[in-house]
């Protein structure tokens, strides 16, 4: 057998180096064909190389990704703190609200300072307590007030008062009796006579005349001026004494009296 295998070399050693040298040329040209690595067995390796790049790249998005839900959590938790703190301030003040509208703090100490208390103060610091008690003192302002005809009622002036005006005339003379009424700084005595004579009913009728820039009383109660004579009518004393002045030129003070006095003879000044 041996002496077969022998012979057969010899008879086709060209033939077999022949086939080894192309089987070597194969195997050379299929190692560095290409001169790459990959054609030289390398690329397992550059996969695997690939494989970790991938895996490295991989890591690093996850990584950044994992920071940006962090933060977008950290900025959530953030804002979400920020408005509980919000709604816990306001319920806070709502409670200061409560305390402070029942009196009562949260340390169970009552509190002196009451709603009422808080309307009272002014921007200015001043109670307004004393605002008001100026403004009572404007109001209380007093004045006291009377419509007379008693004159016409003495027997020579009754003679000459008209027929059909001696009805209307009261028997005591008293068109409006004596009254104390409040006024306000600054009115006239026409304005409060008026004022308290169309609370009672009595009619009052006046012009106003420009050349003296006040109103003239041209009649009360329907009795006018002329009607118990020629030099009758309607005029007014301040505190005793007979005006010089427009009824409702003088602005009254505290404490005046007023008097409005039919006269049957015209006055002299």
């Amino acid at each position: 057998m041996k002496d077969r295998i022998l012979q057969f070399i010899k008879s086709n050693s060209k033939k077999l180096i022949a086939g080894v040298v192309i089987i070597l040329v194969l195997v050379f040209a299929f190692w560095y064909g290409n001169g790459t690595k990959e054609s030289r067995g390398f690329s397992v390796q550059n996969q695997q190389e690939e494989m970790g790049q991938t895996s490295e790249q991989t890591t690093k998005e996850n990584v950044t990704q994992n920071k940006v839900q962090e933060g977008t959590k950290a900025e959530a938790e953030e804002e979400k703190t920020e408005t509980d703190e919000a709604q816990e301030q306001g319920n806070i003040q709502g409670t200061d609200s409560i305390v402070s509208d029942s009196g009562t703090s949260d340390n169970g100490i009552s509190s002196e300072r009451t709603e009422s208390d808080s309307e009272d103060v002014q921007p200015n610091g001043n109670n307004t307590e004393n605002g008001n008690q100026s403004s009572d003192l404007e109001q209380i302002m007093t004045c006291t007030l009377s419509i007379s005809c008693a004159s016409v009622l003495e027997e020579d002036n009754w003679n000459h008062l008209a027929t059909n005006k001696k009805e209307i005339i009261p028997s005591d003379g008293w068109m409006m009796k004596p009254v104390t009424v409040t006024f306000t700084e600054g009115e006239s005595a026409y304005e409060v006579l008026r004022r308290e004579a169309d609370r009672q009913n009595v009619l009052i009728d006046a012009a106003f005349t420009p050349a003296y820039q006040t109103y003239y009383v041209n009649g009360i109660g329907n009795l006018y001026e002329k009607d118990c004579g020629g030099g009758s009518g309607w005029t007014y004393y301040i505190n005793n004494e007979w005006a010089r002045v427009g009824i409702s030129a003088y602005q009254l003070r505290d404490g005046d009296v007023i008097e409005m006095k039919y006269s049957c003879k015209p006055q002299v000044n």
